[in-house]
């Protein structure tokens, strides 16, 4: 059982802070706005970051229920979220795509999906993934450091790819970053907790900027920069940014608001976007004071993330608590029969 990190829920809440604004920003339809949007990207790495580092301090005893736990935990919420996007479309008679609706119910949409103000789940599809390849993960961890090898050959096939296909290029990229992230995870207790000093993350992250910026002005609009560039620059910003956070000491910090806060950050994560774009977007309803507009979309994210948890979880558990019963049912079924 992994402890509760309290440095670990800040860099979520961060991060989850940080996608939301990079959405916002992306959508002002100006240089700062995109230039910033580019910025807040980073959150979306070290969301995967963060993923691959905490399962990768986990054994994993049973797998199937292992991914059926993840798969009720991700989907549900979308599930509900779908449906409640989906309602205020035929309220407001916008055409609704079947096919669309489809591939978020089997979490296609990263390929599929193009629902306006649901197209940020196309991440969902990506860390589905992850979640299927971490038992084989778990299983590799006997071969050590060989098992790295694997993070090379898909880091070349990304690239490979990315020139067939941007899309599946960058998919790859992304669950190539989970699984460094997962074994970086696993090997930390083997290197007695090493860490990259401050001082080298923040050059890091220094560097990462400038390379960004510079090669923007020369191969801006290639797969080169968009899938290589962009890619391995935002990775080693978000590793940067989770070690700086995942070391600082934060003991006066309120506990019960940050776990509260990391509760409810991937509700955040999945409602916000439609406030940005979409059936009920708030952007420009007050000229240019976007910091207005910004304080807006984060309270309704809010409120909308505190009742999509509270529906979820009474799903959830009543789900639960079906599948408990049904298997104490069947216990018994199997002792009457051995008694007789």
């Amino acid at each position: 059982m992994i402890k509760k990190n309290v440095n670990i829920s800040v860099v979520r809440i961060i991060s989850m802070f940080m996608i939301l604004a990079c959405h916002f920003c992306n959508e002002m339809g100006n240089k700062v706005g995109n230039a910033l949007g580019q910025t807040f990207n980073v959150g979306v790495f070290i969301f995967i970051i963060i993923s691959g580092y905490l399962y990768g301090k986990k054994d994993i005893d049973k797998p199937i229920n292992w991914i059926i736990k993840r798969i009720k935990k991700i989907m549900i919420p979308v599930w509900i979220w779908v449906a409640i996007v989906n309602i205020i479309y035929l309220i407001k008679g916008t055409p609704i795509n079947a096919v669309s609706v489809v591939s978020y119910i089997f979490n296609l949409q990263g390929w599929f999906g193009d629902t306006n103000g649901l197209e940020h789940l196309w991440f969902l599809s990506v860390i589905m993934i992850c979640y299927f390849v971490t038992p084989i993960l778990n299983k590799l961890k006997a071969l050590g450091t060989k098992v790295m090898l694997i993070t090379i050959i898909l880091f070349a096939i990304s690239i490979i790819c990315s020139y067939i296909d941007i899309k599946v290029g960058r998919y790859i990229f992304e669950i190539n970053l989970y699984i460094i992230a997962y074994y970086c995870s696993f090997f930390e207790e083997k290197l007695q907790g090493i860490s990259p000093n401050r001082i080298v993350c923040i050059c890091l992250i220094i560097v990462s900027m400038l390379a960004r910026v510079i090669l923007k002005k020369y191969i801006d609009g290639t797969v080169l920069y968009s899938n290589i560039v962009v890619l391995v620059t935002q990775s080693i910003i978000g590793f940067s940014i989770f070690e700086l956070i995942k070391h600082l000491k934060l003991e006066n910090v309120n506990i019960k608001l940050i776990n509260h806060f990391d509760g409810i950050s991937y509700y955040m994560y999945i409602v916000h976007y439609i406030f940005c774009v979409g059936p009920i977007d708030i952007l420009g309803k007050y000229g240019k004071m976007y910091w207005l507009q910004l304080v807006e979309v984060i309270v309704l994210s809010f409120i909308c993330a505190e009742i999509l948890n509270m529906i979820s979880n009474v799903i959830i558990t009543a789900i639960d608590n079906y599948e408990s019963f049904k298997n104490r049912l069947n216990e018994r079924g199997k002792n009457g029969r051995n008694n007789r």
